[in-house]
């Protein structure tokens, strides 16, 4: 018997079948319903079943239960310690840890939970935390979320994670398609008989590209400018690898003799940026349907 878990905007959706005997797939279960569960996973060592759900009443939660189909228990946490003005605003994953019993979490902004009596309390990882802070991390166009946990194996103590602002990218297409996918000219195109791939190509993605190339076109340039930023100040990267920043950042000493090595590559800096921006401009202009009307 093969067991899944399936999280939607209306509740995690407990499927039990056997395909290889030729049982498909059923419903055994639907839990949360109404609400949005962003990820759910059984832990294979203790058989505890874990959910991280959203409601836009109580928030991002987790919820844990030994019987996927019977009473879930809210967890308490992830949440900031009192006093802070920061919220966790989504938990992306959970991932059970080496030792017995630890587990993490993932969530936005970008922070690390962890739990060490099977996922019952977490508390925030504040090293971590902090190095966001000191490290004054930039969340390019939107915010950004730790979205991948790896435990170290063989050492507890040890965890890599994986924090970007790709999940900005991911919120914005849901939201686009959500709103598209219930316009008119997709029901008249599902009225005709259109098929959900020529619906899909023809239809949704030409409107989902504007805002997603908004985004980009905002994110490339501040991706510029940062890395200039830190070869400015010594922090990028090193000779011989020419980078504008640290040209202009040798440039400087000679700005009254030799003016031309400072401003050439703060020059390229401006330039690449308003053509970056001219170029989303372009291309959303190009290809959102709505503007050819």
């Amino acid at each position: 018997m093969t067991e899944l878990l399936v999280g939607t905007k209306k509740g995690l959706f407990v499927l039990r079948g056997d395909p290889s005997a030729g049982q498909p797939f059923d419903i055994a279960h639907r839990a949360f319903p109404g609400d949005v569960v962003e990820f759910a996973m059984r832990d294979p060592r203790s058989g505890r079943y874990f959910a991280s759900v959203t409601s836009g009443f109580y928030g991002p939660r987790v919820l844990y239960a030994d019987d996927p189909t019977g009473e879930w228990e809210q967890a308490r946490g992830p949440a900031f310690p009192e006093g802070t003005d920061t919220a966790v605003e989504r938990i992306w994953r959970i991932e059970p840890g080496e030792a017995d019993g630890l587990l993490y979490a993932g969530a936005a902004p970008a922070s690390l939970f962890t739990s060490t009596d099977g996922g019952e309390t977490w508390t925030l990882n504040e090293p971590l935390w902090q190095e966001r802070i000191a490290g004054d991390w930039q969340p390019g166009a939107g915010g950004l979320a730790l979205h991948s946990i790896c435990p170290w194996p063989g050492e507890p103590d040890r965890i890599a994670v994986g924090i970007s602002a790709m999940p900005v990218y991911i919120r914005v297409v849901r939201g686009s398609v959500l709103s598209v996918r219930e316009r008119e000219y997709v029901e008249a195109a599902r009225v005709i008989g259109g098929r959900d791939l020529r619906i899909v190509l023809g239809h949704v993605l030409p409107n989902v590209l504007a805002p997603v190339i908004v985004l980009a076109t905002l994110g490339v340039p501040q991706a510029i400018i940062a890395g200039a930023s830190l070869s400015f100040l010594g922090l990028g990267v090193k000779p011989p690898t020419p980078d504008w920043g640290s040209m202009l950042s040798n440039g400087r000493d000679f700005l009254g003799t030799a003016w031309w090595l400072p401003t050439f590559p703060g020059l390229a800096i401006v330039i690449t940026v308003i053509a970056v921006n001219l170029l989303g401009d372009g291309l959303r202009d190009a290809l959102d349907p709505r503007l050819k009307v």
